[in-house]
């Protein structure tokens, strides 16, 4: 608990360590983090004996506290990444809002498209403003099991080590290649972290993380090269060819990162392949570091990004320790009562030892006493005042249109994209209605629609025209449709009509428009 406090404490410099390793290898870095930027001050790299079980906690756990005691190293608090194997990402578009707001968003989304229940997950998110929509955030979610979170702690444990924040390895090798010579631009970057048992590929554009997936190769280097770096080429070909389904423009620039051997041969192979600018990864585009230093850390890209993570703002890195959540309503509730109660019990306190002042003291200053009892008093009952307007006020706020809640509400009511999907969503604040553009592939798919929002007893709804026109995925017709959110005492579909014993006439059926088709190119 101690450890929460402190680590949300406005930021400070805190030495850390930060540790990256694969079936060989373990790489651990020690620095200063704070607002002047990042200062390394030890780096390792060191061979994992074959007696060490990774997969168990506290064996490899042993392994890294002796081999950082061996080292020398400070630090006792610790980052470490998820790879890219172990965890699920979802890109998606959310509108601007704080971080609570769109953490219950991430939510409501990763529930529908995790393969697993999302209270089995631990979730995270990252992103960006959006290059073509200002008021949109491109976000990444990422989401992993919570046995992989019990791992991770349990190995930091036994390492002797905090474990401040969990990363991702993929949005951490993101965040050392754009810190450098790398800015935030529509340049698609294929970036290719080669490890001795596992190859992280990814796609980065925009300053995001735009695709990335993992493959399973054992890197040999006493066997030799050649069979491994054919097998490491052509997965990163199938790669491409997977992320060239949604977006068919070339490659601008090749990174290969890694300290197998095989990052320069790769290199000129994808060169020739892609005809796009390749280079092997250089850490003085992410820290200021000996160039002969660097030379040495080709495969320390993961390990940097961590650090550098902990430099940048919130939304920029992944945190499976602390994700970002929604605002405890009720936790705020409870601490304004109880600081109101604390008032009232300091209030009460004045005054009684006021009162018992006043017995013990002449008379002469009864009068001046009983005038600043009386001052309390009235301080007292203006303070009820206030009380009582902002009750008010919360009455009056809890009439308003809570727009997440309508949004699942409707989100519920959707059909199938296979049927019909929105092309624009617009909130109208005053008239408590939203304006949806659709595509649908049948004619009458949106008066199902129409007819499933009416039923549900939330909305009411009204189509416009329908247009068609050709499209490639066979939604050719085309419209908009009005959907207001219904009152406790409307019924949803009714034209209102409050004379009594008056009976029903066509204008108090249901509504349902027929659908106008309208020619469209």
């Amino acid at each position: 608990m101690l450890a929460t406090l402190v680590d949300k404490l406005p930021r400070r410099s805190q030495k850390v360590v930060a540790l990256d390793w694969d079936a060989q290898t373990l790489k651990a870095v020690e620095a200063v983090a704070g607002k002047a930027g990042l200062k390394i001050q030890r780096v390792i790299s060191a061979h994992i004996p074959g007696d060490v079980k990774l997969a168990e906690p506290d064996s490899f756990g042993a392994f890294i506290r002796r081999v950082l005691h061996d080292k020398k190293f400070s630090a006792h608090q610790v980052l470490l990444a998820v790879p890219r194997d172990k965890a699920i990402l979802i890109n998606h578009r959310l509108p601007q809002a704080p971080v609570g707001d769109l953490s219950s968003m991430v939510k409501l989304q990763a529930s529908r498209e995790l393969p697993f229940s999302a209270d089995e997950a631990v979730i995270d998110f990252a992103g960006s403003q959006a290059h073509d929509a200002p008021e949109f955030l491109d976000v990444t979610i990422g989401a992993i099991q919570r046995e992989a979170m019990t791992f991770y702690q349990q190995l930091a444990h036994h390492a002797g080590l905090h474990l401040l924040r969990l990363g991702l390895r993929p949005n951490s090798n993101l965040v050392s290649v754009t810190r450098g010579q790398h800015p935030f631009s529509d340049d698609r970057i294929l970036f290719v972290d080669i490890g001795a048992q596992a190859t992280e590929i990814s796609i980065f554009r925009w300053g995001r993380l735009t695709f990335s997936r993992a493959v399973g190769i054992t890197i040999d280097t006493k066997a030799g090269s050649d069979t491994a770096g054919r097998n490491v080429l052509m997965e990163v070909l199938r790669t491409v060819e997977a992320y060239r389904a949604s977006d068919p423009n070339k490659l601008d620039q090749v990174i290969v990162a890694g300290d197998s051997g095989l990052e320069g041969w790769l290199a000129e192979a994808l060169r020739g392949r892609f005809n796009a600018p390749a280079s092997i990864y250089d850490p003085t585009w992410t820290v200021a570091i000996e160039k002969d230093r660097a030379e040495q850390m080709t495969g320390f890209c993961a390990v940097l990004g961590l650090l550098v993570g902990q430099t940048i703002p919130e939304l920029g890195r992944f945190d499976f320790v602390t994700p970002k959540r929604p605002p405890d309503m009720a936790a705020i509730r409870r601490r304004q009562s109880i600081m109101a109660a604390t008032a009232v019990v300091a209030l009460l306190a004045i005054i009684w030892i006021t009162r018992s002042t006043v017995l013990s003291q002449l008379k002469t200053e009864d009068a001046q006493l009983t005038a600043q009892l009386s001052a309390l008093d009235k301080q007292f009952k203006e303070s009820q005042k206030i009380i009582q307007r902002v009750e008010a006020a919360q009455k009056w706020a809890k009439q308003e249109v809570v727009w997440i809640d309508s949004l699942k509400r409707l989100a519920e009511q959707m059909p199938s994209n296979e049927q019909i999907y929105a092309t624009k969503l617009q909130a109208k604040a005053q008239r408590r209605e939203f304006d949806m553009g659709l595509r649908a592939k049948g004619l009458l798919v949106p008066n199902d629609l129409q007819t499933r929002l009416i039923d549900s007893g939330v909305f009411s709804a009204e189509i416009g025209p329908i247009g068609q026109g050709p499209d490639p995925k066979g939604y050719k017709y085309r419209g908009d449709m009005s959907i207001q959110i219904v009152e406790k005492n409307d019924k949803p579909g009714f034209a209102k009509d409050k004379t009594p014993g008056k009976p029903a006439t066509a204008q108090s059926q249901p509504v349902r428009p027929v659908v106008q088709v309208v020619e469209r190119p």
